[in-house]
């Protein structure tokens, strides 16, 4: 067998000649590693284009979100405007008043929790498929 050198030193008349050669034995065994090889690339592609099409479904998805929240913003916007620049006092006890207002923000930080816990499960396992494609295109 030559080595790297001495092959970069033939000329293209050559290494056509060493190619022509009969001499020369195949492994019987490289058509079926050539196979798997082929078939391992396949996959991999495969799984490359699934991840390049969920990251245009998650763009998509985040448009259509950006979208709604502005559209929501908007709709915020015209009903504050007319709404009545003073407010209406609607509790004649302030301790009842700070009571609804205690009430009403632990609503909110229960559902902003339970959607920030949907938010890290989906996190982690985007995460996750990140690492495995990076270590198949590696």
């Amino acid at each position: 067998m030559k080595s790297i050198e001495d092959i970069e030193k033939l000329t293209v008349e050559e290494l056509l000649q060493i190619a022509n050669e009969d001499s020369v034995e195949v492994p019987s065994r490289l058509d079926a590693r050539l196979k798997k090889v082929l078939a391992a690339a396949q996959v991999a592609e495969g799984i490359r284009d699934a991840a390049a099409d969920k990251q245009r479904s998650f763009r998509r998805q985040r448009s259509w979100i950006f979208a709604a929240a502005a559209g929501i913003a908007l709709v915020f916007g015209l009903v504050m405007n007319s709404v009545p620049k003073t407010p209406k006092d609607t509790f004649d006890d302030p301790y009842l008043a700070y009571a609804e207002i205690e009430k009403t923000f632990a609503f909110m930080s229960d559902k902003v929790d339970k959607g920030l816990d949907k938010a890290g499960t989906a996190a982690a396992a985007i995460k996750k498929a990140d690492r495995i494609i990076d270590t198949i295109t590696k």
